[in-house]
């Protein structure tokens, strides 16, 4: 992942391709922290099989949902996968 917001994180694709999940699509029982600039999980750390916590640098599994298209840009919206 290479951004981290509120609204959706943002991620490269094998080093080529932009990806983005929107929040609506990340897993339920994450919440943004805005002071860690990170999706954290509010399961008070039970470990249900996701991540605790997902920022920059991380790497995630999703599912792709659409593929853009425009001028010959290529744009990946998924969901995350848990």
């Amino acid at each position: 992942m290479n951004e981290c917001f509120p609204s959706h994180v943002g991620m490269l694709v094998h080093s080529f391709f932009n990806a983005m999940i929107p929040s609506q699509l990340l897993l339920n029982g994450y919440e943004f922290d805005s002071f860690s600039q990170k999706w954290v999980k509010l399961d008070n750390g039970q470990d249900n099989g996701g991540l605790a916590e997902i920022g920059i640098n991380d790497e995630v599994l999703f599912e792709v949902e659409k593929i853009h298209e425009c001028a010959g840009l290529i744009s990946i919206e998924g969901k995350l996968l848990g």
